[in-house]
């Protein structure tokens, strides 16, 4: 017996006939079945006390395999299975290969024959997953040796699946038709017996561990997709190489491209990038060569046979510009904090409703306000067009099309208000968007939130949050994973949106897109929500 450790094959005569790949290949019946070789152990022992392979608990076998492997870089799983049992053995093969392709989700068996096989032999060949020292059979995929029958079978519910078949000379290759079961199936073991096309194990082979192969697995991230500067002027592009897979990136390499486009540099050499690494900090520089029409640029990194792209579309940033009229424009605007405040995101809204009358504050339902009299959040105010200058009450501020700086009353904050544009009443809205938030005297306690919401244009949203606070002065810490609430919405008029929750609670407020870099409004750039700002976080 070789020194290498060879993996349990045993099956119970009780389980033996539920094992037939197919009648027409085994020509068995209900009440007949293939030999039983017997149970061997670990190094070929005999073993009288183990449980048949069939029997074992999916809970008590050994994890090995995952099956996020794939999105971690594995692209197949392999085996070649060469140590014949003592007993069956005629020798008919000298050896199979074995693969679990997870990039093809196929299954795949390579067998070399010794010499010229028995006319009514065939080849069954067993995937499974460890239990202890058993290999518990999951799949299989058989074939004649000498004619063109195969079949497939998943074990478990007995459900089937097609089998291709060729054969050059002494090498017989069994290919199983693709299916997503063979990427994420946790397969790490595979054995093999072969059989006379009756009822008679001819020979079996010990199990063997599937070594996976792994390689990197890249992808960029760097901000939102659109990105400007005025006229001339270079956009600062700062990106992020991330190697998911655990294999190590090797010379990697990330190249900027497109037509039309001032790139510096074009090339960038990173080096090797570790097994679940990031390289942080890769920058370019880039502008529009002429014109103001709006460019495609595109990265790509590649690292081997790893390869990765990200889009960007860059522009020309519009000029600021006077509005004609403030009637029905809606802007939102935030403070700039210190440690010293009590809060992060110190946001609020200003809402231009006529030529008379501007809306301070969150606007209750999200329902038109009636002003009639001047109040904490009714407020007249006055514009001068030809100059871009307003005044709200003893405030005078200048607006334009990247919005102003206003202070609704002395004890209030200065804040910077930029222009929100409603969405029309029906809109769908693609968007996945984050608002990053912290509360209290961080010298004594503090809490910092995260709150993501994901909306979807067949009109479903989701947010979740998680909090985590803590007590300097106790030492202690705290952390918070209410579970995701979750509906569907509706822009029920313009700049209106309605909630509704799984659990039947209705909720409606004004909402305003955010603009992006081109000064357009853009839901992935985010939104404002009542007087929450949700923004795009790559």
């Amino acid at each position: 017996m070789s020194a290498r450790r060879h993996l349990l094959v045993r099956r119970s005569l009780a389980t033996t006939g539920a094992v037939a790949l197919a009648v027409s290949l085994l020509s068995t019946t209900a009440t007949g079945a293939v030999a039983d070789p017997g149970p061997v152990d670990l190094g070929g022992a005999p073993r009288s006390a183990a449980a048949a392979p069939g029997e074992a608990s999916k809970a008590a076998r050994t994890p090995a395999s995952s099956s996020t492997d794939y999105s971690q870089g594995a692209i197949n799983r392999s085996a070649r299975i060469a140590a014949p049992l003592p007993s069956p053995n005629d020798g008919t093969v000298v050896r199979t290969d074995v693969v679990q392709d997870l990039a093809a989700q196929r299954l795949k068996a390579t067998v070399t024959f010794r010499g010229t096989p028995a006319a009514n032999a065939a080849v069954l060949v067993y995937f499974g997953e460890l239990s202890g020292s058993s290999c518990v059979r999951r799949a299989a995929i058989g074939g004649a040796a000498r004619t063109s029958e195969t079949d497939g079978q998943f074990l478990e519910d007995g459900a089937k699946f097609a089998v291709s078949r060729s054969r050059s000379g002494s090498v017989l290759t069994l290919t199983s038709q693709a299916l997503s079961t063979f990427r994420t199936a946790e397969y790490d073991c595979a054995y093999v017996y072969v059989t006379d096309g009756a009822s008679t194990v001819t020979q079996a082979f010990y199990a063997e561990s599937l070594v996976t192969r792994w390689t990197p697995r890249l992808s960029i991230a760097g901000g939102h997709p659109v990105k400007a500067a005025q006229k001339g002027k270079w956009v600062r592009v700062r990106l992020e190489v991330n190697n998911s897979g655990r294999a190590a990136a090797a010379n990697t390499r990330i190249v900027a491209s497109g037509a039309g486009l001032k790139i510096s540099p074009r090339s960038r050499s990173l080096g090797t990038i570790g097994a679940r690494s990031t390289k942080y900090g890769v920058t370019f520089k880039v502008r529009v060569a002429k014109g103001a029409k709006t460019r495609n640029l595109r990265f790509t990194a590649t690292a081997g046979g790893a390869r990765a792209t990200k889009a960007y579309k860059v522009g020309v940033a519009p000029k600021p510009r006077t509005y004609k009229s403030l009637s029905g424009r809606y802007f939102w605007g935030f403070a700039t904090t210190s440690l010293s405040d009590s809060r992060g995101w110190d946001t609020q809204t200003v809402w231009f409703l006529n030529k008379r009358w501007a809306y301070v504050g969150e606007v209750r339902n999200g329902v038109v306000p009636k002003c009639r009299k001047t109040t904490r959040t009714c407020k007249k105010y006055s514009y001068n067009a030809k100059k871009g200058i307003a005044r709200i009450g003893g405030q005078k501020f200048k607006v334009n099309t990247y919005g102003f700086t206003y202070r609704a009353n002395r004890k209030d904050e200065r804040r910077s208000y930029e222009p929100a544009t409603f969405p029309r009443k029906g809109a769908r809205i693609g968007a996945s968007l984050t608002n990053r938030d912290w509360s209290g005297n961080c010298l004594i306690s503090c809490t910092a939130t995260t709150t993501n919401l994901t909306l979807d244009r067949a009109g479903r949203f989701v947010r979740s949050s998680v909090s985590i606070g803590s007590w300097p002065g106790l030492g202690s810490s705290w952390a918070s994973f209410p579970p995701d609430q979750r509906g569907t919405y509706r822009i029920i008029s313009k700049g209106r949106i309605e909630l509704r929750f799984a659990n039947r609670k209705i909720e409606r407020h004004r909402i305003g897109l955010l603009h992006d870099a081109l000064n357009r409004p853009s839901a992935t750039t985010g939104l404002v929500l009542g007087t929450t700002n949700y923004y795009f976080e790559d």
